[in-house]
């Protein structure tokens, strides 16, 4: 089964353009795309600072689902039928995944927006992402201490603006 989203990248000045294009062609529009630069640097901070956040992987997951039901409070009931603790394990495994698939973005956001049609049948909203992202990085700040600096957060932003697109494009083009 293809994938309703084909990446597009681009190397151009050691930048990384990730696209998410409609499996229907490139179209020339700019609403047809999104392109979000990821540089080299970028990737290899995010993918160094998360081996860091491995060895602490059942505390930054508790962190940050506390988090993300505190800042917002409709995503919990997305996981009342959800064992949790299985559900805090499967988190790390797909942000590791996705961490260490940088190296391998085409065959990465092809997962990815797979994982995100499967979001938007929970009924995962645009919103929802974006309390995600914020309890995300509180969550790396608060496990990394004065190693997440600002590099390190507007890397992860990045990368996470990259997924979260290219989830909620998914859910848009199923």
């Amino acid at each position: 089964m293809l994938c309703p989203l084909t990446p597009f990248i681009k190397l151009m000045n050691g930048i990384t353009f990730l696209a998410a294009v409609p499996a229907g062609g490139w179209h020339r529009q700019s609403s047809d795309w999104m392109a979000i630069p990821m540089t080299n640097e970028q990737k290899e901070l995010v993918q160094t600072s998360w081996q860091k956040v491995e060895p602490i992987a059942d505390t930054a997951a508790s962190l940050f689902y506390g988090r993300l039901f505190e800042i917002d409070p409709s995503t919990q009931p997305l996981f009342s039928k959800t064992d949790m603790a299985d559900q805090k394990k499967k988190l790390m495994q797909v942000i590791g995944i996705a961490v260490r698939g940088l190296d391998r973005v085409d065959e990465t956001l092809a997962v990815v927006a797979e994982l995100g049609k499967r979001h938007g049948a929970y009924g995962v909203t645009d919103r929802h992402y974006d309390s995600v992202g914020s309890a995300l990085l509180w969550t790396l700040e608060k496990g990394l201490g004065d190693q997440f600096t600002p590099d390190v957060k507007d890397a992860w932003a990045t990368v996470y603006g990259i997924l979260a697109n290219t989830m909620k494009g998914a859910v848009v083009t199923a």
